[in-house]
């Protein structure tokens, strides 16, 4: 500094720039004290603009990744319960196989096998049950909906999983109780009481039995009405029966029948030859039948009669374990692409969170550095500003 400078008092430089200095050093001492303070290296945009904008943006990206990880967890605790769902069921029909297997062998009586069936329809429903029952955060799972799970920060990263549309006739071939076929006895036999016999009956009537669906146990009874050209079948062999039926309207239209065509009354199928001609007005035959169960009834495996019946029952369950077995097996994969995602995603936040820290994150080491370079220059720099103060009394020593 000139000479001359120490001999003018009214503006201090020496002190104006020791003042200077002293702000700018306590500027940067709280600026590191701040940043360790608060762990960060950005505290304001006006830090460093640029890294604060790419920062914030990685943020972002590593919380997005945060809940697409929690999002997967969901995903497979969803596909978890579905899968327990099946397994419950896949168990059931296990039991199932075996009581129709136990069904197939004729060391067992009609009883037996009736005890058997009841058993399979109680399990049958019971599958009904599971699969209605089988929701998450009151998602059905089995309605045949496509899951989308968001499985990323990005805006496509989704992962859709197709769900099954499944219910007990899906995955075993049910019969409802309006389709449950009931036996038709053979031979038919001549009516009693008002029916005369008929002669050459069993050579001229056919029957087949297409699925009855009444609900009579034991026989249906077939009388002829010559004058209305028509049969009236009653369950009843009393006059007031008839009369009942045909308020009903249980009657076989035989107006303009051609002999061998077919007739059809409550799934059975009526062929007469030519002996029908030698069925008199009143006269008629009954039909032995085996009822179905009552429409409105629950849904279920199907008749265990006989061993043939039995088997056919145990290939209706190999084909429904082996549906279930298939959706299992799809739960599998997608719960296991869903752990690949997991574990991707981890790394990729993990990775992602590094980036971010070495913008962001203030290095403590360094900081403390800065801190204790700044003292120092704070210390000085005071000793400086009063030495600069006192500077200008010297000019005293002129006078």
């Amino acid at each position: 500094m000139a000479f001359g400078d120490v001999t003018r008092v009214f503006s201090n430089i020496q002190s104006m720039q020791a003042l200077g200095n002293m702000q700018s050093t306590n500027q940067k001492l709280g600026m590191h004290q701040m940043r360790l303070s608060t762990g960060s290296r950005l505290n304001r945009a006006e830090d460093d603009s640029a890294s604060y904008t790419i920062a914030k943006k990685l943020e972002s990206k590593v919380r997005g990744q945060a809940q697409a990880l929690a999002n997967i967890g969901d995903a497979k605790s969803m596909l978890t319960v579905a899968e327990g769902s099946l397994n419950s069921v896949m168990d059931i029909m296990q039991t199932m196989k075996e009581k129709a297997v136990q069904a197939a062998n004729d060391t067992l009586g009609d009883e037996e096998r009736e005890a058997i069936e009841t058993e399979l329809d109680a399990l049958y429903n019971e599958i009904g049950d599971v699969l209605a029952d089988s929701e998450f955060n009151g998602k059905a799972l089995f309605d045949g909906d496509t899951l989308q799970f968001q499985v990323g920060a990005a805006q496509g990263d989704s992962f859709s999983v197709q769900m099954a549309s499944l219910g007990k006739d899906d995955v075993i071939a049910g019969v409802s109780s309006d389709g449950r076929a009931a036996s038709v006895s053979t031979p038919i036999t001549a009516g009693e009481g008002q029916y005369s016999d008929w002669t050459g009956v069993n050579g001229g009537i056919t029957v087949t039995d297409n699925g009855y669906t009444g609900s009579q146990t034991g026989s249906l009874y077939f009388k002829f009405d010559d004058a209305n050209s028509r049969l009236i079948v009653s369950e009843e062999n009393t006059a007031q029966g008839f009369s009942d039926a045909v308020t009903n309207g249980d009657v076989v239209d035989l107006t303009g029948y051609t002999a061998g065509s077919t007739l059809t009354f409550d799934g059975i199928d009526f062929e007469f030859d030519d002996a029908l001609a030698d069925l008199g007005d009143g006269e008629g035959f009954k039909l032995d039948v085996t009822a179905a169960i009552a429409a409105g009834t629950d849904t279920y495996v199907g008749q265990l009669n006989d061993a043939d019946d039995a088997a056919a029952v145990i290939g209706n369950i190999d084909n429904g374990i082996d549906l279930v077995a298939e959706e299992l097996s799809k739960l599998g994969d997608a719960q296991n692409r869903l752990s690949f995602k997991h574990d991707n995603l981890e790394s990729s936040m993990t990775n992602t969170e590094a980036a971010r820290s070495r913008i962001e994150d203030a290095d403590f080491a360094k900081e403390q550095m800065e801190i204790v370079k700044l003292q120092i220059l704070q210390q000085t720099g005071m000793s400086t500003f009063a030495q600069s103060n006192a500077a200008p009394q010297s000019i005293l020593s002129i006078f």
